[in-house]
């Protein structure tokens, strides 16, 4: 049959698992609940509709992709492969079941922005935050000074579309004060993911990302080929994976190291040992709290001599 784009873009809405359980079931190796290998190419791993090969970093969603740069079958006959296999509709990827929401979804709403950053600037300076970091983050618009209050803005992207997602707030003038803006989406935590990035370091906090930074600036290291997440906090009992962790995951299948952050108090202690729980069966997760202070910046700051916040 003649190969054109919509045959192609008909043969890519194909996921790997469902080709895989109607084409070829004995090759599936179950891991664990939702998770597969492959007798043939066991360092892939198919999870959440998405498929990684961990030897190499390669993944992505559909099967053709599977079938081109993993089994090396020329493009043509990949799709041709496809688009002849029996009861083709049974393979196609299956529609996602509606999500029962306890609330009406609601549209982020970001706070104004001041007129410059000058008290966040410097609010974030005294922490222990350094010079390169600062302008990086505040160049880019992730973080940004409020008009009103006069917060520090940290702001979350969507990973598709780039727009703002999620922000979280911290108070920056004599003044304890933390939450969110309205409408924030746990799922988009503020972070910084270069390209391919295979190990990914996870902190609570967004002050706790930017002081790991500066340490990796001060001990020489260019902390820009370092994929950084905050998960926005860790709840005091984590019966799922926190939800800016497990969409990072979805949409950097090359991941396959996990380092956590999380703060030296019980919650930390926590939500570590139920990451590692529902992590550690198919990525690697490594427990990395700071030597000494509660959190990431707390250990900055008796690292540079500076008052501990």
């Amino acid at each position: 049959m003649p190969i054109d784009n919509e045959t192609i873009a008909r043969v890519r809405e194909i996921n790997l698992l469902s080709y895989m359980e109607s084409c070829e079931p004995d090759q599936l190796v179950k891991v664990c609940s939702g998770t597969y290998s492959l007798k043939e190419h066991d360092s892939v791993r198919i999870s959440n509709g998405l498929w990684c090969q961990k030897s190499t970093g390669i993944g992505g969603r559909s099967a053709l992709d599977y079938l081109v740069k993993v089994r090396k079958i020329p493009f043509k006959d990949a799709v041709s492969q496809l688009c002849g296999a029996e009861n083709l509709s049974t393979y196609v990827a299956p529609a996602s079941k509606p999500v029962i929401k306890s609330h009406v979804e609601k549209n982020l709403k970001l706070p104004p922005a001041a007129s410059s950053n000058r008290v966040a600037y410097q609010y974030l300076h005294k922490r222990g935050i350094s010079d390169g970091v600062l302008r990086y983050f505040l160049g880019a618009g992730l973080i940004y000074e409020s008009s009103i209050h006069h917060n520090a803005v940290f702001v979350g992207l969507d990973y598709t579309s780039a727009q703002p997602k999620y922000a979280m707030l911290r108070g920056c003038k004599g003044t304890r004060f933390q939450g969110e803006a309205y409408g924030s989406d746990k799922r988009f935590g503020f972070r910084f993911v270069p390209s391919q990035a295979k190990t990914v370091h996870v902190f609570e906090a967004a002050i706790d990302l930017l002081s790991y930074a500066t340490l990796l600036e001060l001990s020489g290291q260019p902390w820009q080929c370092t994929a950084m997440l905050s998960v926005g906090g860790v709840p005091r009992k984590a019966k799922a994976l926190m939800p800016a962790l497990d969409a990072y995951l979805q949409h950097n299948t090359q991941t396959q190291r996990v380092i956590l952050h999380f703060d030296n108090d019980d919650a930390g202690r926590l939500a570590t040992e139920s990451t590692y729980q529902q992590l550690s069966s198919e990525i690697t997760v490594v427990d990395a709290p700071v030597p000494n202070g509660n959190d990431v910046n707390d250990y900055l700051c008796i690292k540079i001599g500076r008052k501990e916040f």
